[in-house]
């Protein structure tokens, strides 16, 4: 496909492959300011494992699903490697548990001031990144108009709604962990920034394509799924602000 080509896809075409590029490129960076996290404090103990695994065996319906449902490759490529980054930080996280000694005392405002900084950086980077690689995709002519009808087996939705019921139940032992420590400490604020930034823009993406009713329970599995975990991390994100606070009104009166 020449450049001249890419005048022949439509406005909404466009727009929906860079917001699912982009959703793409933030889900692919997602984990690793957690593993640096962990990393500098020698533990993993402020996630909830549960939270995890729910988490992985969500990606590995999602995988099987992608599979099935005879998906783009570039599709289950990046369903392999959520499967495996998702892996990656379990084995860290055990990893620490396992090696307790190694634990390091890291206080909150070491790690505060560069997190916003790193934020619109990293921001900055994934949108580049995300409208780069659909012109690329474009180009090799990896991009492949969706389907408004299901066609074969629904086998592959039915693993997508098992995939998104999982991915929901995820965020819960997490919630329930922070409320039991009265504290996020641990956690990386840009860890559930790129869940959620990630999750939105691929909202956004499947939407600008079609609206019909058809389309709509087609992508029902992935759009449920995606609407429940952005409410999940909502949550989370109020436990951040809510348990931040306290510390701050416990320093000040110290």
């Amino acid at each position: 496909m020449a450049f001249s080509d890419l005048r022949k896809i439509s406005a909404r075409e466009t727009l929906s492959g860079i917001f699912g590029a982009i959703s793409i490129a933030f889900w692919a960076i997602t984990i690793y300011p957690q593993l640096i996290e962990n990393y500098k404090r020698k533990s993993g103990d402020s996630l909830s494992l549960n939270f995890l695994i729910l988490w992985l065996i969500g990606d590995a319906f999602s995988l099987v699903g992608s599979i099935w449902g005879k998906l783009i490759s570039v599709i289950i490529a990046v369903q392999v490697y959520f499967f495996l980054a998702d892996l990656l930080l379990i084995l860290q996280i055990l990893y620490y548990r396992r090696k307790p000694s190694l634990r390091s005392k890291v206080r909150l405002s070491t790690l505060k001031g560069a997190t916003l900084s790193q934020f619109f950086i990293s921001l900055t980077i994934v949108i580049i990144f995300g409208i780069l690689g659909w012109v690329i995709t474009v180009l090799m002519g990896g991009i492949k108009k969706p389907e408004s009808e299901i066609n074969g087996s629904v086998g592959f939705l039915v693993l997508g709604y098992i995939g998104s019921f999982f991915y929901l139940l995820a965020r819960i032992p997490q919630i329930i962990k922070n409320y039991k420590n009265k504290s996020t400490d641990g956690l990386s604020p840009l860890f559930f920034a790129f869940t959620v930034l990630g999750n939105l823009t691929y909202l956004v993406s499947i939407l600008l394509i079609d609206i019909s009713r058809k389309y709509i329970l087609i992508n029902l599995p992935w759009l449920l799924s995606s609407f429940g975990t952005l409410f999940m991390d909502f949550m989370i994100f109020a436990q951040f602000i809510l348990y931040r606070r306290k510390i701050k009104s416990e320093d000040s009166s110290n």
